[in-house]
């Protein structure tokens, strides 16, 4: 009773916070817009152009569709370009931050509604998401190991304890997957190279994809995160159930098993990389792509979809050992899981609507900050480490919650 008071009691003060920061954090531009005295100037068709009166100070510029440019002009006619841009789910924010006469617009849609200086308030759906859900997922987790706390303690213990069996475990995987084969591990690397000669072959000469840095840098990138998540969850799913032997007959961590499969899967995704290092050596040849100093950052998305899957897996495995029917239908949610995350499509070729929706995907944002890295030499900002930190942290707490809270049915079941 008094565990349900307490997550009542953090439920509402993470629902008060998520409000409030999120409003806060999603309209600070239109706060700004209102303290500086400017109404909204909103047109459904703006393919001409919208004078800010009296050079007002135009604090940004809020379109709703697609346009092809906006630019400011001074009093003499100077034309003053966005210092910036910002995506707000389904708006793009134009920041300028100066004082200006009037605003043009060209390549607008029809449908495309544009407003100078907004002051509706708007609320940052995934910041509300975070600061509700995290918190709250985290409460239920310190909870529930405080509740128990010996045996939590004797888990962290056996970490240690048992990283002898889990790196035999691993050796043997290994060995297991490319015994008798000719070419062995190589073929971590030549199965990412087929399929990426194969699907560049199709979608950059036949449906045509057009991406920066290559489709086949592209396609690789994305590859490598979701065939790590695809892996390790499949291994995973199974992990309990096949290992019902050794449950049976020793005493032994059941975690080791989901995470073995997890480890053994980042061994695949690290060989993996090799494959990205051959084509990335071979635009860089051809003068195709350049070197980033932010690609010694490569580590730091793997270990985010690491955390995340590992909570993934810790759910998968537990789910598996009662409802025999999850090892069937996650192969289908897999592959809805691919086409919904921008692997073999870049983001901007979906509509708006939909784009708000992918932004959700975890996959997406450990692809994109991969990409980053790897081929735009982009660095990515605090709220893009937020995001995978928060993905990561939020789907571990309710993974080693779920499977310690059930790890003792298991042997009833398996």
């Amino acid at each position: 009773m008094k565990k349900k008071l307490i997550l009542c009691a953090v439920a509402v003060v993470c629902l008060a916070l998520a409000l409030l920061f999120g409003v806060i954090n999603f309209s600070a531009d239109n706060l700004e817009n209102r303290k500086n005295g400017y109404e909204n100037a909103e047109i459904s068709h703006p393919d001409g152009k919208v004078f800010v009166l009296d050079g007002k100070y135009l604090n940004n510029v809020k379109v709703n569709g697609k346009i092809e440019s906006v630019c400011a002009f001074t009093a003499e006619g100077e034309p003053i370009l966005p210092s910036s841009t910002t995506q707000k789910n389904d708006d793009l924010y134009y920041n300028f931050g100066v004082y200006a006469d009037y605003v043009s617009f060209t390549g607008a849609d029809d449908d495309t509604v544009v407003t100078v200086n907004p002051t509706s308030l708007n609320v940052n759906v995934m910041l509300t998401f975070f600061i509700f859900f995290l918190p709250l997922c985290l409460a239920w987790a310190i909870l529930n190991a405080i509740e128990d706390k010996s045996a939590f303690k004797k888990d962290i213990l056996a970490m240690k304890r048992y990283k002898y069996l889990l790196y035999d475990l691993v050796s043997r995987d290994i060995k297991t997957k490319y015994r008798r084969s000719v070419l062995g591990i190589l073929w971590s690397v030549l199965n990412p190279l087929l399929m990426m000669l194969v699907l560049t072959a199709v979608f950059s000469q036949i449906i045509r994809v057009e991406v920066e840095g290559g489709f086949a840098l592209f396609y690789l990138t994305g590859y490598i995160i979701f065939n790590f998540v695809s892996e390790s969850s499949g291994f995973s799913l199974v992990s309990v159930i096949n290992g019902g032997g050794l449950i049976k007959k020793v005493y032994l961590p059941k975690y080791v098993f989901p995470l073995e499969k997890t480890i053994f899967s980042l061994v695949n995704m690290l060989f993996s990389l090799t494959a990205f290092v051959i084509v990335f050596v071979i635009f860089l040849i051809t003068g195709q792509v350049q070197l980033h100093a932010t690609m010694l950052l490569f580590f730091v998305p793997m270990i985010y979809v690491f955390v995340f899957s590992l909570g993934l897996n810790l759910i998968l495995s537990t789910l598996n050992v009662f409802f025999r029917d999850v090892g069937h239908l996650w192969g289908v949610f897999m592959t809805v899981w691919m086409y919904a995350t921008p692997i073999i499509y870049p983001i901007n070729i979906v509509p708006e609507w939909l784009q708000g929706i992918i932004r959700f995907n975890p996959l997406y944002h450990y692809v994109t900050y991969f990409r980053n890295v790897m081929i735009y030499g982009t660095l990515p900002s605090f709220t893009d480490n937020l995001i995978c930190i928060g993905f990561a942290l939020l789907f571990l707490a309710v993974g080693v919650t779920v499977f310690r809270k059930n790890q003792d049915k298991f042997v009833l079941h398996i």
